[in-house]
This record gives structure tokens, C-alpha cells and sequence, in this order.
């Protein structure tokens, strides 16, 4: 007999229903990192995320990189049942502006909508 055909792990997360979830900040819609996270590990606990870290010219271990015009981004992998995204996302204002010189609230925003982004790819 011929075995059931399972959903990928694209088909079972865009089958889920988040639209409870969605939240306005200003002009933007969006949906929390933490609603995001607790779909996904509902569908797969064992799903797991890493924030990547980045060396300066000095070796010094950072949570960001810069280009050479000094834009910041930061980068997210997410894994999935052995399939990963990875993301690399700028850091923003309040504006979704890139901002050179971020402080350590945006940079962690930044992982965050990048996590997010990774797990709607």
C-alpha cells in the first residue's frame, strides 16, 4: 500500500492561521516575533534558531557586521527538519531607515524581524 504523501514543512506553516496575531505599529503590520516562534515550534518543536556572530578587524566577537559605506545588518538561520534559511537583515529606525551607527535595542530589534523573515521564507 502505498504510504500517505506528508506536507512540507512550507505547506503545513503557510496552512497555519495567524491572523489573530497581526499587530500595527504606526503605519506598519506586522506579526511579533514571539507569536511567530510559538507557530512554528507548535508545528515543530524541535525547530531551532541561531543569531550569528561576527569578527572585527580587531577579532572582537560581534552580534552585527558592517559594509563599507558603515551600514549595519545583522544575520539569522533558522533550521527546520534539516532545511535552513538564512537571512541577513539591516539594522533599522523606528522608520525602517538602515542606520549606521546602531545602539543594541535596534540591532536586537533587527534579529528579531530577520527570525521572522527567515521563518516566513
Amino acid at each position: 500500500m502505498p504510504q500517505a504523501k506528508t506536507k512540507s514543512v512550507y505547506q503545513t506553516l503557510a496552512d497555519v492561521d495567524f491572523s489573530n496575531h497581526i499587530e500595527k505599529k504606526g503605519k506598519f503590520s506586522y506579526v511579533s516575533w514571539s507569536w511567530a516562534w510559538a507557530l512554528v515550534k507548535q508545528n515543530y518543536p524541535e525547530a531551532s534558531f541561531e543569531k550569528h556572530v561576527f569578527n572585527d578587524n580587531q577579532d572582537n566577537p560581534l552580534p552585527f557586521m558592517r559594509d563599507t559605506k558603515g551600514f549595519t545588518y545583522v544575520c539569522v538561520s533558522v533550521k527546520i527538519e534539516g532545511q535552513q534559511q538564512t537571512e541577513i537583515y539591516p539594522v533599522t529606525d523606528n522608520q525602517n531607515k538602515a542606520v549606521t551607527h546602531p545602539d543594541s535595542f535596534q540591532v536586537n530589534t533587527a534579529h528579531q524581524r530577520a527570525l521572522v523573515k527567515c521563518l516566513a521564507y
